[in-house]
């Protein structure tokens, strides 16, 4: 129900208040969404990982679970949606985290499946 209603939904309404010209205005915005999206793809994939490893997965399976923790949909939109409601995010944090959740969203499959290629 959430990925068919709700997250479409949160991601339409996020995405009319995204204000792509900000990476016009300079003031570093790219490099905030480098930053961000960098150090989540980090943080995520180390977490999964390391929780993998101490869970007794091998070193194969433990990067195929911590790919499989990057992406950032459902749980980002609605921090991000909620945060324009509050007007408590400045646009260019608000057009950096809808990039994380495209791009999150997008890679995570596509590494996953090479994964799996290279694994067989």
């Amino acid at each position: 129900m959430s990925y068919g209603i709700f997250i479409p939904v949160f991601f339409v309404i996020v995405g009319f208040n995204t204000d792509m010209s900000v990476f016009l205005n300079g003031g570093g915005t790219l490099g905030l969404v480098l930053v961000i999206l960098l150090g989540s793809i980090v943080a995520k994939y180390g977490s999964g990982w390391l929780g993998a490893r101490l869970s007794g997965f091998n070193a194969h399976e433990a990067r195929v679970v911590g790919i499989a923790t990057v992406p950032q949909l459902s749980t980002t939109l609605a921090v991000v949606y909620t945060a324009v409601e509050l007007g408590i995010l400045r646009s260019d944090l608000i057009t950096s985290m809808v990039i994380l959740s495209i791009v999150t969203t997008a890679i995570a499959p596509l590494v996953l499946r090479r994964l799996r290629l290279a694994r067989y």
